[in-house]
């Protein structure tokens, strides 16, 4: 898959990495450390204040703050200084301790969006629909230079570890899996604030050892070990194969209940409810809601298709059996021919077709 660990593993240990920085996040809270997070409030405060408020006063606030951070830094370089260094451990602190925000909210970009344009028929950060199209697209060119920098990486690995490129690293698709996972993030992330905060609450009352973690899975071989010896028991009515019975679909019981506690199993659900969600909008702003209304539709399926393209390959990972509809790897074709029939049964449906004629006349 383009990294070390089987997909299942990888989303456990970000789990775990989300887990800490949940931990962290109490510990640093409620600390001298705190100074951190009052110092980047400011700085966002002020950057938010000059683009969202209808004062000119507060642009001129956030440009004298650049003005501010250059003369600091150039006194600091002339002093033998690392310029800014205190703001960027601010800035490192803070974004390590709560970067699991931004995961959070992948939420609004893939559920409270779509449904917001397909269901209401109401437009985000805008007005009108062409204004919101002109925001994504906007949005996505910005992303070039984090492509840019991304190819540069790549770049520098593998000339800095003639070992990966010997070993066939997929570099690309190392960054590209890290992209896509943030689409179906939430459902770990939620868990991770749950398991982080109880775990920094104990540390903190009961100085309760952290340091301890144990798989989430009951093993395979304790299941068949329970089996075998149920299927080797002489007498059915036995006490020993009564017990032997209860240990065996306990352990069923028990690895049915702790699936609600896995990270992947999870992951593995939301994205299949983010891949059918995608496709009900499609079918529900075609057929009824914006069924009169052209640039809606167009905004609904320009938006669902590209979910459904960094959904796919994480979806196909955690349910192989999904190779059978949509290929594996993911091919365009699948899936543009899944949507055309979605978005074809759905114009039949509202009556924007006259009839099978038609489309027999096109065929």
């Amino acid at each position: 898959y383009g990294i070390a660990k089987d997909t299942e593993d990888y989303i456990e240990a970000v789990y775990r990495w989300s887990t800490g920085a949940v931990e962290l996040f109490w510990s640093t809270l409620f600390s001298h450390q705190f100074k951190h997070f009052i110092l980047i409030g400011c700085v966002v405060t002020i950057f938010g204040i000059a683009c969202f408020s209808h004062y000119v006063f507060s642009y001129y606030l956030w440009l004298a703050y650049l003005v501010c951070c250059g003369l600091m830094a150039y006194y600091e370089k002339a002093t033998g200084q690392r310029p800014l260094r205190r703001l960027n451990v601010s800035a490192t602190i803070v974004m390590n301790t709560m970067y699991w925000f931004s995961n959070l909210s992948s939420l609004v970009w893939v559920v409270l969006v779509p449904v917001r344009i397909a269901v209401f028929s109401a437009a985000p950060v805008s007005q009108n629909p062409e204004e919101s199209l002109g925001w994504a697209f906007v949005s996505l060119i910005l992303r070039f230079p984090i492509g840019i920098v991304t190819d540069r990486i790549i770049n520098m690995s593998s000339f800095l570890s003639p070992k990966t490129k010997k070993d066939q690293w997929n570099f690309s698709m190392v960054l590209w899996r890290s992209s896509q996972l943030f689409v179906c993030s939430w459902a770990y992330t939620l868990l991770s604030v749950t398991t982080g905060t109880q775990t920094a609450w104990n540390a903190f009352r009961f100085d309760g050892d952290n340091t301890m973690w144990s798989s989430y899975r009951v093993s395979n071989d304790e299941v068949t070990k329970a089996r075998k010896n149920m299927a080797q028991m002489k007498s059915c009515f036995s006490f020993d194969y009564l017990q032997a019975v209860y240990i065996y679909y306990r352990l069923h019981v028990l690895s049915f209940m702790l699936a609600f506690t896995m990270p992947d199993i999870l992951t593995k659900w939301l994205a299949a409810f983010i891949f059918c969600l995608q496709m009900g909008c499609i079918f529900v702003s075609v057929a009824f809601t914006n069924a009169h209304n052209a640039s809606y539709i167009l905004t609904t399926i320009i938006v669902c298709s590209l979910n459904i393209f960094l959904v796919a390959d994480i979806a196909l990972l955690l349910m192989p059996s999904l190779t059978k509809i949509i290929g594996r790897p993911a091919r365009l074709e699948y899936l543009f021919a899944i949507l055309s029939c979605i978005i074809i049964g759905s114009l039949l449906i509202s009556h924007q077709l006259p009839n099978i004629n038609y489309l027999l006349k096109v065929v």
